[in-house]
């Protein structure tokens, strides 16, 4: 096994590690309707969420599966949402 693994181009290697690097530094978070606001009506919230923190909302949300968008990591916070305001798509 080892002299397969030395007989490996380094370049192959290097490549498929930062692949997966770069895929684990990605999450997919979705715009979502508040419901039950005090207004009345379901409103647009201003932040975005990992499905599973929208979830976590027990039907007061509902997803907008049309915005799925990969974003960095480093954009959600610990309970999976991003910052209010949060523009995806800028810079």
């Amino acid at each position: 096994m080892i002299g397969v693994l030395h007989e490996m181009p380094l370049h192959a290697v290097e490549h498929g590690s930062l692949q997966r690097l770069l895929a684990m530094s990605k999450v997919t978070v979705y715009q979502y309707m508040v419901l039950g606001t005090n207004l009345g009506e379901p409103r647009q919230a201003r932040r975005w969420g990992t499905r599973e923190a929208i979830e976590r909302l027990k039907g007061s949300a509902e997803i907008l599966e049309h915005t799925e968008t990969q974003v960095d990591a480093s954009s959600v916070d610990s309970i999976g949402f991003t910052a209010l305001d949060f523009a995806p798509h800028s810079g």
